[in-house]
C-alpha cells in the first residue's frame, strides 16, 4: 500500500501554488509570479487608463458644447423664420442666428449622469480650475441652460448660463444667448450689457451687430443703433436685415433719401420680401416726408393685397404730396371695399383737407352719404 494521506494533506495538495505577494507582503520581483496578483495589477492599470479618457472626454465635451453655442449664436437657422417684423421704430430682429438653442438628441442622458455632481459642494475641489469635477459642473449647467431655453424657462436659462460663465468665464457664445434671452423679455439694456461683454471676448458677428443695433434703436439711442447697423453691413455687405433697419435710423433722423437708398438694397436682397416697406413708409410720414412715403405704399400696392388700410394711408400720403389726382384714385379703391360710414369718417380727417372744394371729392362724398 501507498503512504497514507491525512486531511491536511489534502488541502495542501489542493492549494498547491504559493502565496501571492500582496498576501505574504514578501517582495514582488523577488517572488513567483502569480496569477491572481497580475489580474489585480492590469485592472488597476485599466482603472487608471479609463479614468484619464473619462477626463479627457469631459474636457472635449465642454469644448464641443462651446463651440455648439457660438454656432448656435451665429449660424443656427430656424424653421420657416426669416425675420420679425414688428412696428415701426422696433427693427428687425435677426431669429435665424438670435442664438435660440436647437433641440439636438446628441446630449440625451447626459444630465442624468451629471446631475448628482452639482449638488456635492464637498465633491468640487478648489485650487484645479481644469479638475474634471468642475468640467462636469460647467457641462451641467450648460445643458441645463439649454434645456430651460427651449422650454422658455427664462430665469432657469439665465441662471445656469451665468453657473456656467462663473466657472468658465472664457467660455464663448454663451453672453449672446443671454442677450437672446433678455431680447425676448422686453430687458434690452441687460441684453445690451451681455452683447457687450460678448464684445469683450471677441468681435460681434453680423447677427449679433445687428440685434445690439436694434436693442438701441428701440431705447431710442439713434448713434449707436446706426453704428451697430453699419458694423454689420460692413461684415456682410448682403445682410438684409441690417439693411432696412439702417433705413429706419435714417427715416427717424430725417434722413429720408438715405432711408430709401437703404431700402433699395434692402429690397434688391429681399424681393420677395416688401411688407417691412410700410412700417418705413409709416415713420416716413410721421417725419412729414410725404413724397418718400407715398413713393413706397405706391411699391406696396403693386406687389401686395390692396388692403383698405393701405389704400387710404397711400391716399393720405398723395394728399399731403400735393399729388391729388393719385389720391383721389387711391380714395376711390379704398371706399369701394368697406362700409360707407367707416369711409365717410376715414375722409372726414383733416389729412384731406387739400381735396375738399374738388369736385370728385365732393361727389364721391355725397355718394357715399347717399348710399344705405
Amino acid at each position: 500500500m501507498g503512504p497514507t494521506m491525512t486531511r491536511n494533506d489534502i488541502y495542501t495538495t489542493r492549494s498547491s501554488k504559493p502565496a501571492s505577494p500582496l498576501q505574504t507582503g514578501a517582495d514582488p520581483s523577488k517572488s513567483p509570479p502569480d496569477n491572481v496578483w497580475l489580474m489585480s495589477l492590469r485592472r488597476q492599470r485599466l482603472q487608471n487608463v479609463f479614468t484619464a479618457l473619462l477626463g479627457l472626454a469631459i474636457v472635449g465635451l465642454v469644448i464641443v458644447v462651446s463651440f455648439q453655442q457660438a454656432r448656435m449664436a451665429d449660424d443656427q437657422p430656424v424653421d420657416g423664420a426669416r425675420f420679425e417684423t414688428s412696428p415701426p421704430m422696433i427693427g428687425a430682429v435677426d431669429v435665424q442666428r438670435s442664438g435660440r438653442p436647437p433641440v439636438d438628441a446628441r446630449y440625451a442622458g447626459l444630465l442624468d449622469l451629471l446631475t448628482d455632481h452639482p449638488s456635492q459642494q464637498e465633491r468640487v475641489p478648489t485650487g484645479d480650475p481644469w479638475h474634471r469635477e468642475w468640467l462636469k459642473r460647467a457641462t451641467y449647467h450648460l445643458l441645463q441652460a439649454e434645456q430651460a431655453q427651449r422650454t422658455q424657462d427664462t430665469e432657469a436659462s439665465l441662471h445656469h448660463y451665468q453657473a456656467a460663465l462663473d466657472i468658465f468665464p472664457q467660455l464663448r457664445g454663451v453672453y449672446p444667448l443671454m442677450a437672446a434671452i433678455h431680447m425676448d423679455a422686453g430687458a434690452y439694456q441687460q441684453a445690451a450689457a451681455a452683447f457687450e461683454q460678448a464684445r469683450e471676448q471677441e468681435p460681434l458677428s453680423p447677427a449679433s451687430a445687428n440685434n445690439l443695433g436694434v436693442i438701441y434703436l428701440r431705447i431710442g439711442n439713434l448713434e449707436k443703433a446706426e453704428k451697430e447697423f453699419r458694423a454689420a453691413i460692413e461684415a456682410q455687405t448682403d445682410y438684409p436685415q441690417a439693411q432696412f433697419n439702417m433705413a429706419l435710423v435714417y427715416a427717424e433722423q430725417n434722413r429720408p433719401a438715405e432711408a430709401l437708398r437703404a431700402f433699395e438694397i434692402y429690397a434688391g436682397l429681399e424681393p420677395r420680401h416688401l411688407q417691412p416697406m410700410i412700417s418705413l413708409a409709416s415713420l416716413l410720414a410721421d417725419g412729414q416726408h410725404w413724397e418718400q412715403a407715398a413713393y413706397l405704399l405706391t411699391r406696396a400696392d403693386r406687389v401686395m393685397p390692396a388692403t383698405p388700410e393701405l389704400l387710404f394711408q397711400l391716399a393720405k400720403a398723395h394728399t399731403q404730396a400735393g399729388q391729388h389726382r393719385e389720391a383721389m384714385a387711391a380714395l376711390t379703391r379704398a371706399v369701394d371695399q368697406v362700409d360707407p360710414r367707416h369711409a365717410l369718417a376715414w375722409m372726414s380727417r383733416r389729412v384731406f383737407d387739400p381735396l375738399r372744394g374738388e369736385s370728385a371729392f365732393e361727389d364721391l362724398i355725397v355718394q357715399l352719404s347717399e348710399t344705405p
